[in-house]
């Protein structure tokens, strides 16, 4: 058995691929596709949950073709490449007085992959990452670089989200922005009748909307974020984490007593304060995630 060991981030898929390549560039990424044992598979930062990126051959680390490439201030744009890392891309736009006009709250990701499994926020008028695409590059299964643009290859860039690394390995995109913005975000915990009651208005009376239904409590979590022109406030600290642990101590503590368990979890969550301040963006949509987890994905 190979000597190669890789698991994507929550360790539920596992792999002992024959090669383990990490380009520096797009010739040795070129070299690596025509060379290595297949099938040929891209790890970006493993947080996807299926096993799709497990091989026995080869798993390429994109990680060193990342960075800035450049950027338009006119026509709002940035070129990346394609292992570059969500929390840094935000920190690289920002820079430039840009901002991406949708994320989702995991900030781990490597913007090719984000772009190849439609990772997304939430807002009824807010695309995936793969929306904001305008220019690409890929190296093929042949090895043959292939560049296409909105303008001469419309379908081509629509048809690029999703893909899964079917059409060949990113290594440059480029991405439509907007002006760097401020949001203003609110939490609050609310009967799950009452959410599902008033749902509809919920998610259209704001940029973007979200709940989470926390199980045996009676209550959701509501999340909310507009655009602000409010001065910058405190973001309160994050304690998701602590809660995650008595929510989940509860649940076992309490598996033979439901009326009990439900009793407590909906009165721990009453006593949750919520949020509601104004910040830059990039310093809104994300959340640190320590605590392993898999997820459904559609």
């Amino acid at each position: 058995m190979s000597e190669n060991k890789w698991s994507n981030w929550s360790g539920f898929v596992t792999a002992n691929p024959k090669q383990m390549a990490k380009p520096s560039n797009e010739e040795d990424l070129v070299e690596i596709v025509k060379t290595a044992p297949g099938p040929i598979r891209v790890a970006g930062s493993g947080h996807s949950f299926t096993p799709l990126v497990a091989s026995e051959g080869t798993i390429v680390d994109l990680s060193d073709i990342s960075g800035l490439v450049r950027h338009d201030a006119v026509n709002l744009t940035a070129t990346v490449g394609a292992g570059t890392k969500l929390g840094v891309l935000t920190k690289l736009i920002y820079g430039i007085g840009q901002g991406l006009p949708n994320m989702g709250d995991i900030d781990k990701q490597a913007i090719g992959g984000a772009l190849g499994t439609a990772t997304h926020g939430s807002g009824p008028t807010l695309g995936a990452y793969h929306t904001q695409l305008t220019h690409l590059k890929l190296v093929d299964g042949k090895g043959d670089v292939r560049e296409f643009s909105n303008e001469t290859s419309r379908e081509m860039i629509e048809a690029s989200g999703v893909t899964l690394g079917a059409f060949g390995i990113l290594t440059e995109v480029t991405l439509q922005n907007m002006p760097s913005y401020k949001l203003h975000k609110k939490r609050d915990v609310t009967p799950i009748g009452d959410m599902l009651a008033n749902f509809e208005q919920f998610m259209l009376g704001h940029r973007s909307a979200e709940f989470y239904f926390i199980p045996f409590s009676g209550h959701a979590m509501g999340l909310t974020c507009d655009l602000s022109d409010e001065p910058v406030s405190i973001r309160p600290p994050e304690e998701d984490e602590d809660g995650l642990a008595t929510l989940k101590m509860l649940r076992n503590w309490l598996q033979w007593f439901p009326w009990a368990r439900r009793k407590l979890i909906g009165s721990a969550l009453a006593k949750i304060p919520p949020e509601n301040y104004v910040q830059d963006w990039l310093n809104v949509y994300t959340s640190d995630r320590v605590q392993k987890f898999n997820e459904m994905e559609y």
